[in-house]
């Protein structure tokens, strides 16, 4: 726990340097897709290519290779222009599922670099695989009980840690009962440490385990939960 504070209060300290402030990227992104999307983007600057915001956008208009149509609109968000900008929230609307993401992904990328010229104070932009909203930060959250849920145990978690966010000026989106743990849907501002805030919604309801499992990159896999519900309780 001293561990997971130290970050957050390093987080804090680091968001306080940016004199322009701080945005949450709203949209979640696979990191895999976002380790990929930087690898092409590095790709782009080695070919040094010159095409303009309308030579690519004609080739979009034509294009049907998945790969090649990922390209260029990587190269619209490496341009970082404001035609690259408009040209690249046109393709969104009508994006495959299958391009969805990479256009998001390139839409964010491509916006934070027009800000950022446009602006004399540099923004920080955060992005997590959650995304967020109102700029907070999804987690996900799960949380167990040694002994089993019961309906009324199932609400009242719900309503005190709907209430507990509420006063950290969080978010509950929702709540799953899976039986064996308690799964929250999140949205925490970045100024406080996060694992205070559970704690205290865990403490009010007195039956959950002081142990919880938290991430902002992934909604848990059954894998995941498993592994975890494995390790010993440490409520007394």
């Amino acid at each position: 726990m001293n561990e997971e504070r130290n970050m957050y209060e390093q987080l804090q300290e680091l968001l306080g340097q940016l004199s322009g402030g701080f945005k949450v990227i709203e949209h979640g992104f696979d990191p895999d897709l976002v380790t990929f999307f930087q690898k092409t983007i590095e790709d782009i600057k080695k070919e040094s290519t010159e095409d303009t915001v309308e030579t690519i956008q004609e080739r979009l208009d034509t294009e049907t290779n998945i790969d090649v149509l990922k390209k260029y609109i990587a190269q619209l968000a490496q341009i970082g222009s404001v035609p690259a900008l408009r040209t690249l929230e046109s393709y969104e609307k009508t994006a495959s599922e299958e391009l969805i993401s990479w256009v998001r992904l390139s839409l964010t990328q491509c916006r934070i670099k027009v800000e950022s010229d446009l602006l004399d104070d540099p923004i920080g932009y955060i992005t997590t695989g959650l995304g967020g909203k109102n700029n907070k930060i999804r987690y996900y959250m799960a949380a167990k009980s040694v002994d089993p849920f019961t309906t009324g145990r199932v609400q009242f978690a719900y309503q005190e840690f709907r209430d507990v966010l509420k006063e950290w000026n969080g978010e509950l989106e929702s709540m799953e009962n899976m039986g064996d743990y308690l799964l929250f849907r999140l949205l925490a501002p970045l100024n406080i440490i996060i694992p205070d805030m559970i704690s205290e919604g865990i403490d009010r309801c007195g039956f959950l385990d002081s142990q919880f499992w938290l991430s902002n990159m992934q909604k848990p896999t059954d894998e995941d939960l498993e592994e975890w519900l494995r390790l010993e309780p440490e409520s007394e």
